[in-house]
């Protein structure tokens, strides 16, 4: 909880952006609340304990390849910082990572990073929207990691994944752990998303004519993005954590 402490002098330059958007209904652009290092701030803890620990050997057949040390292609669509990238990166040498986002300010640190770690070779960072059809596909794994509730398109980017997987990668998505459905007194963690939901992601998720998703989304609604983008299963993998669901799809 270390990061909400930054989110106390963001919150007036969020709340003079969602007058605006409640009001007009357009939706914002991510880079225009400057949430990029307080994002990354939420996530670290999450990447160094959870990651190479628990996330992805709950993937068997990745997992058996990153430790027998063959060759791995790893896609992460919305890096953001690159953080889930280079910690993948530091653990497994024989590990290729490469991560594509939008957001300029996102991927300068990432960059940054990524060649203070030394791994600058292997995890390499774009700005470029990974619907891109000139991105080659076939990749181990393909990851989004809490971003899929921000999208605009969320079925778009989702189809984009498979794509990228190919016919043997696998398709992990990571985001809230929302409740099955709406309940009241909401739980202390919903309570958290929604708040977030109305100072940043509905925004973003409704710019461009978007879905309007926000922070709050709930197994049902991933399982209906998947099956429309062309996905026949979704399993929630059992990996316990407060904040996060793992979403494999195949």
């Amino acid at each position: 909880m270390k990061p909400c402490a930054a989110v106390v002098p963001w919150l007036g330059k969020a709340v003079d952006i969602m007058v605006e958007e409640f009001r007009n209904g357009t939706g914002a652009a991510f880079g225009l609340f400057d949430l990029h290092d307080i994002q990354a701030a939420f996530t670290r803890p999450v990447f160094v304990n959870h990651l190479v620990q628990n996330w992805l050997p709950a993937l068997p057949e990745v997992q058996a390849k990153l430790t027998a040390g063959e060759p791995v292609r790893i896609a992460e669509v919305g890096c953001g910082e690159g953080l889930a990238a280079i910690t993948i990166a530091r653990a497994y040498p024989n590990a290729e990572i490469d991560g594509f986002d939008l957001d300029d300010a996102s991927i300068a640190v990432a960059v940054e990073q990524a060649a203070a770690a030394g791994v600058g070779e292997r995890a390499r960072f774009e700005v470029r929207d990974a619907a891109d059809p000139a991105i080659v596909g076939d990749y181990d794994l393909v990851l989004a990691i809490e971003m899929v509730h921000d999208m605009p398109d969320p079925v778009g980017i989702l189809r984009t994944m498979k794509r990228l997987a190919g016919e043997h990668g696998t398709v992990l998505v990571v985001d809230e752990r929302a409740e099955d459905a709406f309940t009241v007194p909401a739980g202390e963690m919903e309570r958290f998303f929604y708040a977030f939901s109305t100072l940043h992601c509905l925004a973003v998720s409704l710019q461009d004519g978007g879905v309007g998703t926000g922070t709050v989304i709930r197994p049902d609604t991933l399982r209906r993005y998947a099956t429309d983008a062309g996905f026949s299963t979704v399993d929630v993998l059992d990996v316990d954590h407060p904040q996060f669901l793992l979403y494999r799809l195949a």
